[in-house]
């Protein structure tokens, strides 16, 4: 992503400062899909409740399928493992599941870093705590 890109240096401000306020600042200032999918991703992530982070993961996925390119398709395992965590702490078990099942199916997109890790690792404890299954029969992602 563009650090000089507004929209992204908001949200990386955000992160860097704990000023959750900078998140929906960005989400004001976005000016097309894709600055509003980076937007909502953070404002998810900062929300209080399950409900809340429920609507704004729903939001940014619509948004991320609106712009349906490259930009985004390296959301798709965060977002879909956020919206399983979402419907987990609702108590939606099966929900939650698909999403978690969603998001192993899309994890091939991420890198073998740190991030890519570590959201790999939270799909596959999300596909365990859930009784899913990952893309190779297993509650498990590699």
């Amino acid at each position: 992503m563009d650090p000089e890109n507004a929209v992204v240096a908001l949200c990386a401000e955000g992160m860097a400062t704990g000023d959750d306020a900078l998140f929906l600042r960005a989400w004001e200032v976005a000016a097309d899909d894709w600055e509003r999918c980076v937007a909502a991703h953070y404002v998810a992530l900062s929300r209080p409740g399950a409900a809340q982070r429920l609507r704004w993961n729903r939001r940014c996925l619509e948004l991320a399928d609106a712009v349906g390119d490259a930009r985004v398709a390296g959301f798709y395992p965060s977002l879909h493992a956020a919206l399983g965590r979402a419907w987990e702490d609702l108590g939606e078990v099966a929900a939650a599941r698909e999403e978690f099942e969603r998001a192993a199916g899309r994890a091939g997109v991420l890198g073998e870093d740190a991030y890519g890790a570590s959201l790999r690792e939270a799909i596959a404890e999300g596909l365990r705590r859930t009784g899913g299954v990952g893309p190779r029969g297993r509650a498990g992602v590699r």
